[in-house]
């Protein structure tokens, strides 16, 4: 994030790099950060790292005797505890446990955990919607963000495509009456005259933790983020739903949705759509 609050990758910090004195390696992965031993009232420090290029070479780098000579550890929320405990640096029980040689005991690595959930509705529409990516709309009182995206194909909601979505859709509205017909069609048919209206718990109480699944580096860690375990985060969440179905049932957003769905069955449409059955890569973190 720059002092303006916007969001930058590191491919937007190339553009002020060297290119004489920079080298970047593609699908290279680090798997160790190696360090020196710890002498008597000192810490050890970094001295180089361990990674695999893309044909799978192994390479040590090291830092060179200089003071502005640094490794940088800036892996994500996930990736750099993860890196941390594969180099040594963690819970002492935990990497021993795993067979990695305690380089220093620091317990909190890996610890407090916590990610900002989010619940919405996904509203077909009988208008076309313009394309717009995820953004901010509003802040609630009690410090939820109200988030919306439209006109994007939402199929991987669903496990077979636009047609298994329509039918997901209509499922539940056919429980209680019948002849939508054209409206299945309009899902079918279209797969962006949908909107997704979102509420997100802003910086969540309750925490989890991240723990090693085994030594190598390119397998996804365990993470558990113990979503809703604070009750505080469960009422933000209640509050900040009522909010969305308030913004769906006003008067401007009429003539974005069909006149029979009611909200009773916007919810039990996101509540049967079957995204947990959706095929999952082997390596998927579990949480």
């Amino acid at each position: 994030m720059d002092k303006n609050g916007d969001r930058h990758t590191a491919a937007d910090l190339f553009e002020y790099a060297n290119p004489r004195r920079i080298r970047v390696y593609l699908n290279a992965v680090v798997h160790k950060i190696m360090f020196t031993e710890a002498k008597a009232g000192s810490r050890p420090k970094a001295e180089g790292v361990i990674f695999f290029d893309a044909n799978g070479a192994k390479h040590m780098t090291f830092l060179k005797n200089d003071t502005q000579s640094e490794i940088i550890l800036s892996t994500g929320a996930i990736g750099s505890p993860q890196l941390l405990l594969l180099s040594g640096i963690g819970p002492s029980t935990s990497l021993q446990e795993m067979g990695i040689e305690v380089v220093l005991n620091q317990p909190m690595v890996g610890k407090d955990m916590a990610d900002n959930p989010s619940n919405g509705l996904i509203i077909p529409s009988p208008l076309p919607v313009e394309l717009s990516t995820a953004g901010i709309v509003g802040i609630t009182r009690f410090g939820s963000y109200v988030e919306s995206i439209s006109g994007y194909d939402f199929s991987a909601f669903s496990v077979g495509g636009a047609q298994s979505r329509a039918n997901d859709f209509t499922t539940v509205l056919n429980q209680t009456r019948k002849g939508f017909t054209a409206f299945q069609e309009a899902v079918t048919n279209s797969t962006t005259n949908l909107g997704h209206i979102r509420e997100k718990v802003n910086g969540p109480i309750s925490k989890g933790y991240l723990k090693l699944q085994n030594t190598n580096a390119s397998d996804n860690p365990k993470v558990r983020f113990n979503y809703f375990q604070a009750p505080q985060d469960l009422r933000k969440c209640v509050q900040g739903m009522k909010t969305v179905i308030n913004v769906v049932n006003s008067k401007s957003f009429s003539r974005f949705r069909y006149r029979n769905t009611t909200t009773p069955d916007l919810l039990k449409m996101m509540v049967n759509m079957p995204v947990n059955l959706r095929p999952k890569h082997p390596n998927s973190a579990t949480s």
